[in-house]
């Protein structure tokens, strides 16, 4: 049985005196059929991931004036994505993103956004099996459910419904 682990590394930083730093560039983000991958930087942490998804995932689009979602869970936590414009594949809106996670330690991510906005992106694949997204201006949520810090950064990831 092959096991998925929830891991972040701390981002380590080497101070060179008058270079300008280089990034890398990645290569895209793609899942198999029941992944969910994590990557970015989220304040001093890197963060480079791989879930598994569980069935049931469920993908609501806009109707009659009712807001969207896709949401995907498996045994580490859940994604969930909203959105008030039509997503139709392929095809990306703005979005909020809450995420939930338990391993190793819990961690409960969310855009908190109260004014209306959607900071986030969230994009369906060609063939509806799954999607990307790319969340920004994460806070992060206490155990109550209380908006904290703004966490510096983005988080990139993707998707494939099990």
């Amino acid at each position: 049985m092959r096991r998925y682990g929830f891991v972040i590394l701390g981002l380590t930083a080497a101070a060179c005196g008058g270079e300008e730093e280089e990034t890398e560039e990645l290569p895209a983000l793609t899942c198999a059929q029941g992944e969910l991958k994590l990557r970015g930087n989220l304040g001093a942490v890197k963060v480079d991931e791989v879930h598994p998804l569980t069935p049931p995932h469920r993908f609501v689009n806009v109707e009659g004036g009712l807001a969207g979602s896709i949401d995907v869970s498996g045994p580490d936590g859940t994604v969930n994505l909203m959105f008030v414009e039509r997503l139709t594949a392929p095809g990306s809106v703005g979005a909020r993103v809450e995420l939930k996670l338990s391993v190793p330690s819990a961690t409960w991510l969310d855009n908190c956004a109260t004014d209306g906005s959607f900071p986030s992106t969230v994009t369906l694949d060609e063939d509806s099996g799954g999607g990307r997204f790319l969340a920004r201006e994460l806070h992060s949520v206490s155990m109550t459910g209380a908006c904290e810090a703004v966490i510096e950064g983005e988080l990139e990831g993707c998707f494939r419904f099990p």
